[in-house]
């Protein structure tokens, strides 16, 4: 099976994870972002990937799309968010303008599925 020259150019960390730069140029590619919203479950669990993906605006990303999917895909932009927001340092990560938008997307009844 051939690999795509991204992933040879740059390895996994050390735990076989993507480094965050890598998974904000998955956000940003309208053909990898459902999958890469989907996986970030996975990588939120490693608070060092967190703390890099937060540093390098990921979540930034992630509330820039929210207005642009729907359905599952909006499902797992916003599961990426809430995760963020459990960690011990969520809210300090966030800004509140975020909390705002996800807030009133949730409250948004054509959207009735995101918020069950």
């Amino acid at each position: 099976m051939r690999t795509n020259e991204a992933e040879q150019e740059r390895p996994l960390d050390q735990n076989n994870e993507p480094h965050a730069a890598d998974v904000i140029t998955g956000l940003k590619n309208e053909a990898t972002i459902k999958k890469t919203l989907f996986q970030l479950r996975k990588y939120f669990a490693n608070t060092d990937f967190l703390k890099e993906f937060s540093n390098l605006r990921g979540l930034h990303c992630i509330i820039q799309l929210l207005g642009q999917i729907s359905g599952s895909t909006l499902a797992y932009a916003i599961s990426a968010l809430e995760i963020t927001l459990s960690t011990e340092h969520g809210w300090e990560i966030v800004d509140p303008t975020y909390v705002e938008t996800v807030v009133t997307l949730i409250d948004d009844t054509k959207h009735i599925n995101v918020s069950r």
